[in-house]
């Protein structure tokens, strides 16, 4: 999990360089799923706080904090907190006069529901979704995305454990700057 933290570090310092977009987005989105394993499933709420750095107007990387919690039987509630980097492709070019823009995500992370002691689980992260921005300047808009997220085998959400896919839905809010 150290590793990625430094990774992802490493790459936010790249992503400050410049380069042909000077575009930024900060977004925090809330949502809802299911936690998909072998023979069950169970709902879970998720929020997640992302950083995009635009590369050009169709390409951008996002680095995302998330956080999701689950009802586990025999246990209560559980948090999980991950982090993720991400590659989105944006369907129309994302020019400063778009207001409404498509995309489509794919990325990897970690999570773990604690990180000093617990081990933490791969994740690979599958989506799309579009932002809309809103008013004249069109620096705040609208997130929605889908997205499903495979979850690595040894995640405790599940018994025995298993691989999980988390199809979930997500909402927010997104500043461009």
């Amino acid at each position: 999990m150290f590793r990625l933290l430094i990774a992802a570090l490493f790459s936010s310092a790249l992503c400050c360089a410049p380069v042909a977009a000077q575009n930024n987005e900060i977004s925090f989105s809330v949502g809802g799923g299911s936690l998909i394993g072998a023979d069950e499933s169970r709902g879970a709420r998720v929020s997640t706080l992302g950083y995009t750095r635009y590369l050009t107007e169709r390409w951008a990387v996002e680095g995302s904090l998330e956080f999701f919690s689950v009802n586990i039987p025999n246990f209560g509630r559980d948090g999980f907190a991950g982090v993720q980097g991400s590659v989105l492709y944006h369907l129309r070019p994302a020019a400063t006069d778009r207001r409404f823009v498509p995309y489509l995500t794919v990325g990897v992370g970690n999570t773990t529901t604690d990180f000093t002691e617990i081990p933490s689980e791969w994740v690979i992260r599958m989506g799309g979704g579009f932002k809309y921005f809103l008013g004249q300047s069109q620096k705040f808009g609208v997130r929605v995305e889908g997205r499903n997220e495979i979850i690595g085998e040894d995640n405790r959400i599940f018994f025995p454990p298993t691989r999980i896919n988390f199809p979930s839905a997500r909402v927010g809010v997104v500043y461009r700057f």
